[in-house]
């Protein structure tokens, strides 16, 4: 954290404007914190999942879900990770929110690397809950490959009556 700041000034008190979308503050904790609310938040939304309902899935208290989207508390490390496990979503920054861009190509290839490994291990994620999620759910003796079981459930949300969508 910046001199003079701790644990207890709240990170939304560290951000200019409203939190999580306020400007990011020169504090690089309190810029982390929102952009991992701002994630965590936008996941929530797109995925219509209630704090109780994210907390139960996760093992990460309601409350503690709650202050880490107004910035009220510090998240630590291992709720982080739990959400991130829960959500297959990264969380963290990366780069970190307020860190400039490497002068040396050769840093600038590492980073991209070390995202591009980041976003491997949640696409692993995604697939190893999808294949779970099919042999949960299938009564059969063999399972359907993982597409013709992804079209199926696909197919079977959109309204009844309502034309398929044409391709491209």
């Amino acid at each position: 954290m910046a001199p003079g700041t701790s644990r207890a000034t709240p990170p939304r008190d560290l951000v200019t404007g409203d939190w999580p979308e306020g400007t990011a503050s020169a504090d690089h904790p309190a810029a982390v914190a929102q952009q991992v609310a701002r994630r965590l938040g936008l996941w929530r939304t797109e995925n219509r999942y209630s704090l109780k309902r994210l907390g139960k899935e996760s093992g990460v208290n309601r409350q503690t879900i709650a202050n880490l989207l107004n910035g009220a508390k510090w998240p630590d490390l291992r709720t982080l990770a739990l959400l991130e496990h829960s959500t297959g979503v990264p969380l963290w920054p990366t780069p970190p929110a307020d860190r400039p861009v490497p002068e040396r190509v050769a840093d600038e290839v590492e980073l991209l690397l070390q995202e591009e490994a980041h976003l491997l291990r949640h696409l692993w994620t995604v697939r190893h809950r999808l294949l779970v999620l099919v042999h949960r759910r299938w009564a059969g003796p063999e399972p359907p490959p993982l597409d013709v079981f992804l079209e199926d459930v696909l197919k079977s949300r959109e309204p009844s009556g309502s034309p398929a969508k044409a391709g491209p």
